[in-house]
C-alpha cells in the first residue's frame, strides 16, 4: 500500500487539490511551488516528531527543558537519524519514490504521539484563542503591529522569493548537482578535477529526497524554515541564559543581517552549518548548568556529526567546541559532578563519526587528503593514474604565456579593474571610500547592523559566561573572515 502511494507523483496529487478546491487563491504557475512548501514542511516535522520519540525514549520529557527546546533537539537528532537512512540508501540503490514513500509511512506510524499531539495543539489554538485581559491589550496590540510590520518589511519578499525558481550560480553547479548525484547512487568523487564534488553533501541528502519526488521547488522553503528555526534557537538559547530583553536584542541583529535573509532563499548550505554549531552550542550549556544530565552530550555530538556533512570548516568551529566540551569532562570528573568519562567519550566518537566521515573517508582513499582541495590545492590524474597538482605544472606555461603582447595588454586590464572585496573586516578606509560595496551586498564581512554585536561586552561585562561565548565568536570571526577572503556567509555560525 505504502509503495503504491508513493508511486503516484507528489505534484500531481497537490495541483489536483489546487484545482479543485482553491483555484481562485492559487493560480497555476504556483501550484508546483506551493507543493514544494508543503513538502518541505512535511519532512521538517516528520524529521522532529522521529527525533522528539526517540529523545522521549532516552530520557523522557524532563522539565529541565522547553517545548520548544524538545522540538529544535529533537529535529537535530531526526536530522541524524535521516541522514544515516538516506545515505544508506544511497549506497544500496534504493533512493526512489517508493522506498522514501515506505520509510515515511513508517516514521509516521513511530511517531504518531508527537504528530497527533502538534495537530491537536493546533487545532485547539484555533478553536480557543488565548484571552487577553484588559490591561494588557494595549501593550498586546502594539508588540503584534511591529511583528507584522517586520514581517511585511524584511520576510513577505523573502516569502514571494520561495515560490520562484532558484537564479544562485554556486547552487546550479554544485548543491543541486550533488544532490542529483546521490539520487542516482553516485556519492564517490574519484576525479580530482571535480573537487567541488569531493565536499561534504550532508544536507544535500534531503535536497535528493525532494528531487526523488519531483519537487526540486521544495529546496529553497526547506532552507528558508532553517532560517526561521536559527532565530527560534537563537530567541530560546538566549532568553534561558540572559533574559528575554537579551533574546529580542539577539533574534532582531540576527533577522535583519542582509546576508542571513539571503540564505533562506537559495539553496547554499552556510546556514545549516550555523544551525548545527548553534544547537551543539546549546546543548553544551545545558549540559554546562548540571553535569549529571549526561544525555545533552548526546546533543552535542549529534550536532557536530551533522555540521561534519556540511562543510569543511565544520572542522574549525566543532573543534572549538569539541575541546571546551573535553576539558569541562574532564573538570566535572574530577570534582566528582561527572561520572564515566571515558564511555561517554566513545559514544560520542562513535555519534560524530556515522555517518559523516565517509566524505572525509574516500576524499584521503582517492586523493591523499581528507579535506580536499583544501591545502593540497587542485590537482589533475595522468594517464598512468598519478596525482598531480595543476598550479605547480602550469605555471611554467602560464609564465610564458604572460609574454606574449595580447595576452600581456589583457591582463593588466584585468589587473586594472578594482576588486569589489576588502582584503579583511578592518579595512575601515576601503569601507568609507566605497559605502555602496557594502550597502547594496549581503556576502560582505561588513554589515552595519552587525555593529550592535560589539556593544555585547558594554552590557553584558558583569557575565562571566557571555564574555567567553562571546570571545569564541569573535575569533571565529576573525580567523574565517581572514582565510575566506572577505566571505561573510563562511563565518555565518560565529554570528
Amino acid at each position: 500500500m505504502a509503495s503504491m502511494l508513493a508511486g503516484i507523483s507528489f505534484p500531481a496529487v497537490i495541483s489536483f487539490m489546487f484545482q479543485n478546491f482553491l483555484p481562485p487563491l492559487i493560480p497555476q504557475p504556483l501550484h508546483e511551488a506551493w507543493a514544494g512548501w508543503i513538502l518541505a514542511l512535511f519532512v521538517m516535522g516528520l524529521l522532529a516528531a522521529l527525533g522528539c520519540t526517540i529523545t522521549e525514549k532516552l530520557q523522557g520529557k524532563t522539565a529541565y527543558i522547553s517545548n520548544t527546546e524538545f522540538f529544535l533537539f529533537g529535529w537535530l537528532l531526526g536530522s541524524w537519524i535521516g541522514t544515516i537512512l538516506l545515505f544508506f540508501l544511497v549506497i544500496t540503490n534504493a533512493f526512489t519514490p517508493s522506498v522514501l514513500g515506505i520509510l515515511c509511512v513508517v516514521f509516521c506510524i513511530i511517531s504518531k504521539k508527537y504528530i497527533l499531539e502538534f495537530l491537536s495543539s493546533w487545532i485547539n489554538q484555533f478553536r480557543h484563542p488565548p484571552s487577553i485581559g484588559k490591561k494588557e491589550t494595549g501593550s498586546t496590540v502594539f508588540i503584534f503591529l511591529l511583528i507584522v510590520i517586520f514581517i511585511f518589511i524584511f520576510y513577505l519578499p523573502l516569502l514571494i522569493q520561495t515560490l520562484l525558481p532558484n537564479t544562485d550560480w554556486d547552487a546550479a553547479i554544485y548543491h543541486l548537482p550533488k544532490a542529483e548525484s546521490l539520487l542516482h547512487g553516485m556519492w564517490r568523487n574519484n576525479d580530482p578535477l571535480l573537487a567541488h564534488m569531493s565536499n561534504p553533501g550532508g544536507p544535500n541528502l534531503f535536497y535528493a529526497v525532494f528531487m526523488a519526488f519531483g519537487l526540486e521547488t521544495a529546496v529553497i522553503p526547506y532552507n528558508f524554515l532553517i532560517n526561521l528555526c536559527i532565530i527560534l534557537c537563537i530567541f530560546t538559547f538566549t532568553k534561558r541564559f540572559w533574559g528575554l530583553r537579551a533574546a529580542c536584542w539577539g533574534a532582531a541583529i540576527l533577522a535583519t543581517t542582509p546576508l542571513f535573509l539571503k540564505l533562506g532563499v537559495d539553496p547554499r548550505t552556510d546556514n545549516f552549518l550555523a544551525f548545527y554549531i548553534l544547537l551543539m552550542v546549546y546543548a553544551l550549556f545545558i549540559w554546562l548548568e548540571k553535569p549529571q544530565r549526561s544525555i545533552s552530550l548526546l546533543f552535542v555530538a549529534v550536532g557536530f556529526s551533522l555540521a561534519l556533512g556540511v562543510k569543511y570548516t565544520a572542522l574549525f568551529f566543532g573543534g572549538i567546541v569539541t575541546l571546551i566540551t573535553l576539558f569541562m569532562m574532564l573538570y566535572y570528573w574530577r570534582n566528582g559532578s561527572f561520572l564515566h568519562p571515558v564511555r561517554w567519550f566513545f559514544i560520542c566518537t562513535f555519534i560524530v563519526i556515522i555517518p559523516n566521515s565517509v566524505w572525509y573517508i574516500n576524499n584521503f582513499l582517492a586523493f591523499r587528503n581528507p579535506v580536499y582541495p583544501i591545502h593540497s590545492g587542485l590537482c589533475y590524474s595522468t594517464p598512468d593514474g598519478q596525482l598531480r597538482k595543476l598550479k605547480k605544472d602550469l605555471e611554467p606555461h602560464l609564465k610564458r604565456a604572460l609574454t606574449i603582447p595580447s595576452v600581456k595588454k589583457h591582463n593588466e586590464v584585468l589587473n586594472s579593474v578594482s576588486i569589489d572585496l576588502p582584503k579583511h573586516i578592518f579595512n575601515f578606509y576601503d569601507i568609507i571610500k566605497y559605502p555602496h560595496r557594502y550597502n547594496r551586498k549581503s556576502n560582505i564581512l561588513f554589515q552595519p547592523i552587525l555593529l550592535l554585536g560589539f556593544l555585547v561586552p558594554i552590557f553584558f561585562y558583569r557575565n562571566k559566561r557571555v564574555l567567553t561565548l562571546y570571545g569564541i565568536g569573535v575569533i571565529y570571526y576573525v580567523v574565517i573572515s581572514y582565510f575566506s577572503s572577505g566571505v561573510l556567509r563562511y563565518a555565518l555560525p560565529s554570528i
